[in-house]
């Protein structure tokens, strides 16, 4: 070959690793950068953008992506549900990012920051006690890398459990904490906030002098930072609050100002809109019920731009207090009513009390005069009247509760009819499950005892057959061995296929790993394979159906996807096991694929007989994501 097409060739070897060295490293910047502006925009109240940058890079992140990079993503989508109060969602994505960066392996500084989403998450869902638990394990890590912050981010958490849980001692005193080591470590403005902390906690607790107290430490640091909003914002809306408190409103009145410029200046309009409600109830007690009424009004203006329901109800109780107070009881039964609307929920027996009473009131102050004049004529109907909706009250009620039992008893009796129909499903679905299980045993045994034993058979004679000159025989003897090797091999391995070994001897997880080190020692396809929680056994034809449907998503994803890499993820907590698996292929429509192939009808058969649940993701040309989720407890009660 002449020397220049080698040179030639070389070079244009190496523009190509270039060019796909440098692609690799453009997407993960591209990444990088998302994840930063993704921030930046949650730090602008602006969740919907924030997560919609995510979703734009959510198919660029295949199995094999840098960890920390993964973490940096999951940490960030947390975040954004943590914002938009998606409480149980915001906890699996602190399950993921603790699974990436796994006890004494991983990024234990991503594990801490995982930790405190995860005990954040527990705080909503109502679970103090494991919280605190999450966050006391993330201050060990924080200490074992000698980060002062993060370990004082711990106790501050720490506080605001306890000050949740009504302990408003140990609040105080974790709160003192977490100020000691920020001092220690000159972080002036977080101890400063943190103070905040500790003045409510003491207003909690009725100390309006420590309150003070604190909230004083507080703003003589907030003077040396202008700039920060919030810190400044929180010490003059407190000052003013307890001012008020006090009965001091033409002082709390200034301080209110002060917070309100700062509350302006900010981004989101959430602060503002909470400081207008603590002015509207200062002006209330104080008297001043047009004040009151316009800081409140101003108040629900800016909640329903935002369309914050939570604060926006609290506004219209709010309301409500102040019309009722002034007498104004038209007014009041408008508030009340929206105040209801926006809670959703069904009237109680004290709310639809006081709607009753507003109203009587209301009308009788507009038709006093006229009810005078009829009240002769009332008199004289009343008799009537009320011998007539007796009666048909007593006739409505009879109606009504025969009504009541028929229907009742329909939907019994038809809810029995699913019931009993389902049963039956999942009967005949476990018969053929385990009439197809026996069958694969029976010709996997047939394979290696019948078809094995006679390859074995073959194979020892052609091997010892006489050496032969002769060198067209020699190849044909030669050619003969190898295909009865290939035999060989494709019998093992399609009676291992058919009743995998490993899975008997040794449980589910071993034989994933196995499973995934075949197809990634054939080289159709790269396969990982991530467990947690997989060291207890499950019942067998439970295992035994994870493999099939693994197996068949593996299949699929060899045999159409077009993927070069693939992951399978199994995590067990208590009796919730989640099954992910993911590719980087080409990706199809599941609304127009779904119904088509005979594997995926498969995949949903066996998993509607574990009782579980099925999620497929997939966007063309970016890869396909299948969750699977499966209560282990209801199959107990099924195998």
């Amino acid at each position: 070959m002449n020397p220049y097409t080698i040179i030639r060739r070389l070079l244009q070897c190496s523009l190509f690793l270039s060019f796909f060295g440098t692609s690799a490293q453009s997407d993960t910047t591209r990444i990088r950068t998302a994840i930063e502006e993704s921030a930046s925009l949650l730090t602008q109240n602006d969740p919907a953008k924030a997560m919609q940058r995510l979703e734009a890079i959510r198919s660029s992140l295949p199995p094999t992506t840098d960890k920390s990079l993964r973490s940096a993503y999951h940490w960030q989508m947390g975040e954004i549900l943590y914002k938009q109060k998606a409480y149980t969602a915001f906890d699996r994505q602190a399950d993921t990012v603790l699974l990436l960066n796994a006890a004494g392996s991983g990024d234990q500084r991503w594990r801490a920051k995982g930790l405190y989403q995860k005990a954040f998450a527990n705080i909503h869902l109502g679970n103090l006690d494991q919280s605190v638990a999450f966050v006391k394990e993330g201050i060990a890590i924080y200490q074992s890398l000698k980060d002062a912050y993060g370990e004082a981010k711990g106790y501050q958490a720490i506080g605001n459990i306890s000050f949740q849980g009504r302990q408003v001692k140990e609040a105080i005193q974790q709160y003192q904490r977490a100020i000691a080591v920020f001092h220690a470590n000159k972080y002036p403005v977080d101890a400063a906030m943190t103070s905040c902390s500790i003045s409510r906690a003491y207003i909690a607790d009725m100390h309006i002098d420590s309150a003070f107290a604190w909230n004083d430490r507080a703003m003589a640091v907030a003077a040396s930072y202008p700039d920060n909003l919030e810190l400044n914002f929180f010490v003059w809306q407190n000052d003013g609050d307890y001012k008020a408190r006090m009965g001091r409103f033409d002082a709390a009145d200034i301080s209110f100002q002060k917070a309100r410029q700062f509350a302006s200046r900010m981004s989101s309009g959430y602060s503002l809109g909470g400081l207008l409600q603590v002015m509207s109830f200062s002006a209330f007690n104080s008297g001043n019920m047009k004040k009151a009424v316009d800081y409140a009004e101003e108040s629900k203006r800016i909640f329903e731009e935002m369309g914050d329901y939570p604060m926006l109800k609290k506004t219209f109780q709010l309301l409500y207090t102040i019309h009722e107070g002034k007498g104004d009881y038209k007014s009041a039964f408008d508030a009340l009513n929206e105040y209801v609307d926006i809670s959703d929920s069904l009237f109680t027996q004290n709310s639809m009390q006081q709607i009753n009473d507003l109203n009587v009131k209301y009308e009788t102050a507009q038709k006093e005069s006229k009810i005078a004049q009829q009240q002769l004529d009332l008199e004289r109907k009343n008799a009537r009247m009320t011998r007539l909706v007796f009666g048909l009250g007593l006739a409505i009620l009879l109606i009504g509760l025969l009504l009541l039992l028929y229907f009742q008893r329909k939907k019994t009796f038809q809810q029995s009819l699913i019931t009993l129909k389902k049963e039956q499903d999942i009967s005949l679905l476990k018969a053929l499950m385990t009439g197809e299980e026996k069958e694969r045993n029976r010709l996997a045994r047939e394979l290696h005892d019948g078809l094995g034993s006679v390859l074995a058979a073959a194979q020892m004679q052609v091997s010892h057959l006489k050496i032969i000159d002769d060198e067209q025989q020699k190849n044909a003897r030669q050619q003969a061995t190898e295909l009865i090797n290939q035999a060989s091999a494709e019998s093992r391995r399609i009676a291992h296929n058919l009743l995998p070994e490993t899975l008997l001897r040794f449980g589910l997880d071993e034989a994933l790993k196995e499973y995934s080190r075949s197809i990634s020692d054939s080289r159709l396809i790269k396969l990982d394979y991530e467990s947690v929680g997989m060291n207890k056994p499950l019942e067998q034809s439970v295992e035994l159906s994870i493999y099939r449907i693994i197996q068949e998503l593996v299949n699929n994803i060899v045999k159409h996807a077009g993927a070069t890499e693939a992951l399978v993820q199994l995590h067990r907590h208590q009796d919730m096991l989640s099954i992910t698996v993911e590719d980087n292929g080409q990706g199809f429509a599941p609304d127009k694929d779904t119904e088509k192939g005979i594997g995926l009808h498969n995949i949903r058969s066996r998993i509607s007989y574990l009782n579980g649940s099925l999620d497929i993701r997939s966007t063309q040309q970016k890869g396909t994501s299948v969750y699977i989720e499966i209560k282990l407890q209801k199959n107990d009660s099924t195998t």
